[in-house]
């Protein structure tokens, strides 16, 4: 009776080694970032210069937001600009300002820097920039602009 039990413990083992040994997959493949899902917008930020030297007049960094949908540019979006944290505003004096995309899918505001003597200490300054969709679904980046005293 030993030898019987033996044999059906072993029998599930040796199909089981035989079944993993089969599986040929190696790597996983990484879906499409343009579907198939809800969400085919997506959005780039970058600030140009993204380092100003602070003087007595206030310095300027362009903040460029580029919109796509599904890897083509997407002309006619609106995207909310914020300055999330640090000194400043955009060129409107305000600290959120929205702009619609052009027709290259870009969307850009001017950020302006605090003087030299309105800064004690070099710091940073972190700009959000959100594309408005009525979807649950949202694309948020955010890009820093070092601010060096002079």
């Amino acid at each position: 009776m030993s030898r019987k039990k033996s044999f059906i413990t072993v029998i599930p083992l040796i199909f089981f080694v035989l079944l993993a040994g089969s599986c040929k997959l190696k790597d996983v493949t990484q879906p499409d970032p343009f579907g198939p899902g809800t969400m085919h917008l997506a959005l780039d930020l970058e600030a140009y210069p993204n380092v100003l030297y602070m003087t007595s007049s206030r310095q300027q960094a362009e903040i460029r937001a580029t919109v796509k949908l599904g890897g083509k540019p997407a002309p006619g979006e609106v995207v909310f600009f914020t300055v999330d944290s640090g000194p400043g505003e955009f060129s409107d004096y305000k600290d959120r300002t929205s702009v619609t995309t052009d027709q290259n899918g870009v969307a850009s505001v001017t950020y302006l820097s605090p003087t030299g003597g309105e800064i004690s200490r070099d710091t940073f300054v972190t700009i959000k920039a959100q594309i408005q969709t009525a979807s649950p679904d949202y694309q948020i980046r955010y890009v820093d602009i070092r601010l060096l005293r002079h």
